[in-house]
Parts: C-alpha cells; sequence; structure tokens
C-alpha cells in the first residue's frame, strides 16, 4: 500500500475517533440531563462543557497513540481491538477527569454519571469507528497490495503464497 494512502488512513481513524468521542460526550450530556442516576442533578448549558471536552478528546488521541491503536495492522481480532479501546478509553477517561477536576476547581464541575455515562459510550462509538477503520483498510489493502518476493517454488513457498492470496 502506498504510504500516502497509508497516512490518509491514519489521519482518517484519527478523524473518526475524534468525531466518535464527541458525539459520545454530547449523548452522557444528554442521558445526564434524562437520567437522574447516581442522583438528581441540573446540570449547566452544553457550552460550559466544551474545556471538558477538549481536555476528553486531546487525552483519548494521546492515550491511543501510546495504545498504538494508529499503527494500522492485519488481521487484528475484533476481540482484541475491543480490549485495547477498553483499557484506552478507560486510563483516558481517569486522566481527563483529573485534569477536568484540576481545571475546574472553582467552576463547572463535570457530574459522576456524566463520567460513566461518557466512558461507556466511548468504549461503544470508538470500537464501532475502529471497526469501520479496520474494514476501510482490509478494502484499500486489497486494492494496493503490498509487494512479496517468493524464493524457491517449494511446498513452502506454495504454503506462503496460499496465505498471502487468502488474507491480503
Amino acid at each position: 500500500m502506498p504510504k500516502r494512502l497509508r497516512m490518509l488512513l491514519k489521519a482518517l481513524t484519527l478523524l473518526v475517533d475524534v468525531v466518535a468521542a464527541a458525539i459520545s460526550f454530547r449523548l452522557a450530556y444528554t442521558l445526564r440531563m434524562l437520567i437522574p442516576f447516581p442522583t438528581p442533578l441540573k446540570l449547566g448549558p452544553f457550552r460550559d462543557y466544551w474545556l471538558q471536552l477538549g481536555i476528553q478528546i486531546a487525552s483519548l488521541l494521546a492515550t491511543f497513540y501510546f495504545y498504538r491503536l494508529y499503527q494500522l495492522r492485519r488481521n487484528r481480532s475484533r476481540i482484541d481491538l475491543f480490549y485495547s479501546v477498553l483499557a484506552a478509553v478507560s486510563i483516558a477517561t481517569v486522566i481527563s477527569t483529573a485534569l477536568g477536576f484540576l481545571t475546574f476547581r472553582q467552576g463547572h464541575d463535570i457530574a459522576r454519571g456524566m463520567i460513566i455515562y461518557n466512558w461507556g459510550l466511548s468504549v461503544i462509538t470508538i470500537t464501532l469507528g475502529h471497526t469501520l477503520m479496520e474494514w476501510i483498510h482490509q478494502r484499500a489493502r486489497r486494492n494496493h497490495p503490498d509487494r512479496l518476493l517468493l524464493v524457491g517454488t517449494g511446498d513452502v513457498a506454495r504454503m506462503i503464497l496460499q496465505k498471502t492470496l487468502q488474507a491480503p
């Protein structure tokens, strides 16, 4: 696959993560307004939470980078992807909650229920986004395969050729 296409896919994955995190945050805010769990609470307007959303997205992107979720891999199972996203989102949620607490000492504090909803929704939406991006990556690999040089015509070479043709 050409390097330019690989970089485009990485940038698109990053954009999908940002959009999924923003949608999760907005849905968490809406759910917290509608469902009084763990305690009834009146939240301020959503514009008061823009800085917290930025902190959440920045911590997610940094955590995903360190978890190597932006490196394009072949044949990763959906279960491995789910557990990687679950761990990365959990760490990013803890980091963003701590940074949000330090940032909003006298201002608007983020609600506990909203943190829980945001965590769960982020895991779901980001996993769906990464599954979609892996499908797109797989299609791009089929259209632009990597080059492979096989030396020899024995059984081992035929087996390697069959494996690469079955799972490009």
